[in-house]
């Protein structure tokens, strides 16, 4: 496959995906999607943002004013610009909206496979546009001001893929810097981003494979990630209910948001142990082409570990975050078979 063809295939690979996933989800929200605000959609958005915007009392600052110990700045601003376009106010509209958001993940997800792989793995397609295609997370999907974990999420995994492909010029590393901050005015745990794109500079600073620069980076982006922390508005005491009373109930969460749904989520995670055990502990392989996935795999349980501490475990608002680690698996066993049928991987591990 010549560059030329590549481009190709990568750009309507992605629209192909994009399409199909936003399509699937405007359907479902045009069947369950009801033209109503819920929740505390009446006092932080109708009272918080359009009211003060039609009334022109709205300033920049409102935007950045934390929702519980979120500051969802992309969700208020991507919610005030369709209120502003459509002339009214439509929670189904910005359900519609904002599954463009899933569905571009998704694209970005596809489009990456084939940039890796130089080709379309079919399987690893149909994997990735089914999982972002169905009402997982349909607690976010019918609420017109969740979206905040989509911006999370997005702006998340393009922080780790500049992390974790090609050489990291000074520019790479402002888009790094940008997006890692993107990922927190969304959602707390949004700072886990540059968390983990500084682990894995550290790593190839240790393997040799980046100069002191990078060194710096790194430690710049523990850095970030501190600053971030250190802004992280505390839990509001009428929610301190929802968090783990104790380290018994912190691990049980942990354990029950690690293995959901029904238990399923022990396939990703049982490939990420047999690769761990395989390459890293009984023959320390070099891991620089698994960067991405395994990133992913730890950006997901540092997700995992903030739900389980403030929320107790996992509920159907967080439904869409575990979505990453089957694109995590995918990505893994994508680089791990190399082209070996399924038949010979198993032989592997025999």
């Amino acid at each position: 496959m010549d560059k030329t063809a590549t481009i190709k295939t990568i750009f309507s690979t992605g629209i192909m995906v994009f399409l199909f996933v936003w399509l699937i989800r405007i359907i479902f929200i045009n069947h369950y999607g009801v033209d109503l605000p819920v929740l505390e959609q009446w006092g932080t958005e109708i009272n918080g943002l359009y009211l003060p915007y039609l009334n022109s009392t709205l300033s920049l600052k409102v935007l950045f004013i934390p929702h519980n110990e979120h500051r969802i700045f992309f969700t208020r601003v991507f919610n005030l610009i369709i209120f502003i376009l459509n002339g009214n106010y439509s929670p189904v509209l910005v359900m519609k909206m904002q599954a463009g958001i899933m569905a571009l993940i998704a694209a970005l997800f596809a489009a990456w496979n084939v940039m890796d792989g130089k080709k379309v793995n079919y399987y690893s397609m149909a994997v990735i546009a089914l999982f972002f295609a169905l009402p997982i997370g349909s607690a976010n999907a019918l609420c017109s001001f969740q979206n905040q974990f989509y911006f999370m999420i997005l702006f998340s995994i393009i922080t780790i893929r500049l992390v974790t492909v090609d050489s990291i010029s000074l520019g790479r590393f402002f888009w790094i810097v940008l997006f890692s901050v993107f990922s927190f005015l969304n959602v707390a745990s949004g700072f886990f981003a540059p968390l983990v794109a500084a682990f894995v500079l550290m790593y190839l600073v240790i393997k040799k494979e980046r100069k002191t620069r990078h060194a710096i980076m790194g430690g710049s982006l523990v850095l970030l990630a501190i600053a971030m922390f250190k802004l992280t508005p505390a839990i509001p005491a009428g929610e301190a209910f929802m968090m783990a009373q104790s380290v018994g109930a912190f691990f049980k969460g942990l354990i029950n948001t690690i293995i959901w749904p029904y238990g399923f989520g022990i396939i990703w995670w049982g490939v990420f142990l047999i690769f761990v055990l395989k390459n890293i502990i009984l023959k320390r392989n070099d891991l620089t082409k698994y960067l991405f996935p395994l990133a992913l795999y730890v950006w997901l349980l540092f997700q995992f570990v903030a739900i389980a501490y403030a929320r107790d475990s996992i509920n159907a608002r967080y439904f869409d975050i575990p979505i990453i680690g089957i694109m995590a698996m995918v990505f893994l066993l994508d680089r791990w078979l190399n082209g070996k049928k399924v038949a010979n991987f198993i032989k592997m591990f025999i």
